[in-house]
């Protein structure tokens, strides 16, 4: 934006490439990246080498996210076959919501109220900073350095756009990145004293002077206000954090920052079992582990068994789909070793399960193949109980 050098935009190729990597959310962030480069190299070359040096300059930045994407989507679809099981998958979010009823939005106005609802709780003053640095960057003719924020704007969007869609989950962390765009807005809302530091100065620079201030007194009262802009988030986010619609996640810690176990109160009793989300599957785990069994022995679908394959200090002994010979092993479990089923119930995001589909009534009865050994009740929220059945015949 300012030094017109290239080796920034390779730091920033490269960062976007791990930010997709990270979530897919950072494909969003290098498509506007794109975008502003573009928009920018165009407006400052002369009209006969507009178009290809912001090709040039677009490709720079954007290319290393575009590899990171085709890796990625290659390597998906070798080890699973699907390139983008995120969103075509019966594991990825699209399925998960599907099978449980939906994202809990009925419209896309709800959808978009709550997603305004999740920003507000994480940075409750960002509209009115958003507008005073604006007005303040106009009257300066300044408003280029704001351009980069795009890059975050559009995380938000796709994040709105996709759970509006029933894509996603209407969870407070998926809009995080909020709290940066806050940052930076509080950061650019006060006036610059000294310059920027430059290592390297392409050939169209634009370097401001450094802009002189009415006085200290009110420079000192700028960055005041920035700073309460800033830390009046925490009381509201942590106010926003005991909502169960808003933080269906985060409401919780209540429980485990102030105990009280004598309580009976339904939403400390909603609490603990969302603090106790997965411990079955651990306890479960364990119980495998501790029968010392051969690898390939408990054959399981991940689509809920995977809490219990990554607790366990013994993965190999599980079968599961990403493995070549589930199919078969699925089809002909004691002729290839397998001696346990882990199942789950035949409804909701159970009806996907690979075991249900082969045998309907294998956790109800064991579909006549299997003994039960084993039946866990689950502590934990939107979690199904157990049972464990040895393949008997």
């Amino acid at each position: 934006m300012s030094t017109d050098d290239v080796h920034e935009l390779v730091v920033a190729g490269i960062a976007l490439a791990l930010s997709y990597l990270t979530r897919y959310d950072g494909g969003a962030a290098a498509l506007a990246a794109g975008a502003v480069v573009g928009w920018i190299t165009y407006r400052r070359r002369d009209p006969r080498k507009r178009i290809p040096r912001a090709l040039v300059d677009v490709t720079i930045v954007v290319a290393p996210a575009a590899l990171a994407f085709v890796v990625w989507a290659a390597t998906g679809w070798l080890i699973t076959g699907d390139a983008f099981a995120q969103f075509t998958s019966e594991y990825g979010n699209a399925a998960i919501i599907a099978q449980s009823g939906g994202s809990g939005s009925s419209a896309t106005s709800e959808a978009l109220g709550f997603s305004a609802m999740e920003m507000l709780i994480l940075a409750p003053l960002l509209p009115l900073l958003a507008l005073v640095v604006i007005a303040y960057r106009a009257r300066r003719h300044r408003l280029a350095p704001l351009a980069p924020c795009l890059m975050i704007v559009a995380v938000l969007a796709f994040q709105v756009l996709t759970y509006a869609r029933g894509s996603t989950f209407g969870f407070l962390r998926f809009y995080m990145t909020v709290t940066v765009l806050a940052a930076i807005l509080a950061l650019l809302s006060v006036p610059r004293r000294a310059p920027i530091p430059v290592r390297r100065l392409g050939a169209h620079a634009d370097i401001p002077g450094t802009l002189p201030h009415p006085s200290a007194l009110r420079y000192r009262l700028a960055a005041t206000l920035a700073v309460i802009a800033s830390l009046v988030a925490l009381p509201v986010t942590a106010e926003g954090m005991t909502s169960p619609k808003y933080a269906p996640q985060e409401f919780a810690l209540a429980s485990v920052v102030d105990p009280q176990p004598d309580s009976v109160d339904p939403k400390y009793l909603d609490e603990q079992r969302v603090v106790r989300t997965f411990s079955t599957e651990r306890a479960l785990a364990e119980y495998l582990d501790s029968l010392d069994l051969p690898d390939g022995s408990v054959l399981t679908d991940t689509v809920y068994g995977f809490a219990v394959v990554v607790q366990s200090a013994r993965p190999k002994q599980f079968v599961i789909p990403s493995d070549r010979d589930f199919t078969a092993l699925l089809e002909n479990p004691a002729g290839g070793g397998v001696k346990y089923f882990l199942t789950v119930p035949n409804e909701g995001r159970g009806a996907s399960d690979a075991i249900n589909q082969r045998y309907p009534t294998m956790y109800d009865n064991g579909a006549q193949i299997g003994a039960l050994v084993l039946e866990a009740r689950n502590q934990g929220v939107d979690q199904p109980d157990w049972r464990v059945y040895e393949i008997v015949r």
